[in-house]
């Protein structure tokens, strides 16, 4: 469900990827994981998002348990922790997935901190390696 929530949103989006004569689109990995996640989330009940404790747009601020991981991966040496926990209390089952930034998330997120970007949002001043965030999935479990 999910390659087909990606595959969709893909071909939804062609006439704006397929512009000639334009080089933006504001068709940037965010606007791409928006989109799919709200599709395959609408379709399986599963939350998906993208999350980071400073975010550009207000849909994917951290909820509290997505906050309190996310200052938690700050502290974390290695790159490849998953989190995925079932809070006390709670019927659902939590993944967060980090997201660290690469050279190529730099020209948006970049140097110098405060310069507006391209999409019109200002730079976080971010290094290649900082956390950029996280995937966050929420599974809601039946009871036994």
């Amino acid at each position: 469900m999910l390659l087909q929530a990606s595959s969709d949103v893909v071909e939804e989006a062609q006439p704006v990827i397929n512009q000639a004569g334009v080089g933006y689109k504001n068709f940037i990995p965010a606007t791409f994981g928006s989109r799919v996640s709200e599709r395959f989330s609408a379709k399986t009940g599963v939350g998906l998002k993208q999350t980071t404790l400073q975010p550009r747009n207000p849909k994917n601020a951290p909820d509290p348990y997505e906050a309190a991981v996310l200052r938690r991966l700050l502290t974390q040496p290695s790159q490849s922790v998953t989190i995925s926990e079932m809070p006390k209390g709670d019927n659902t089952l939590r993944l967060l997935i980090p997201i660290y930034y690469e050279t190529e998330c730099l020209q948006c997120h970049g140097q110098p901190a405060g310069q507006i970007d391209i999409s019109g949002y200002s730079k976080e001043g971010a290094q290649e390696g900082d956390l950029a965030g996280a995937i966050s999935v929420s599974m809601p479990l039946e009871h036994p």
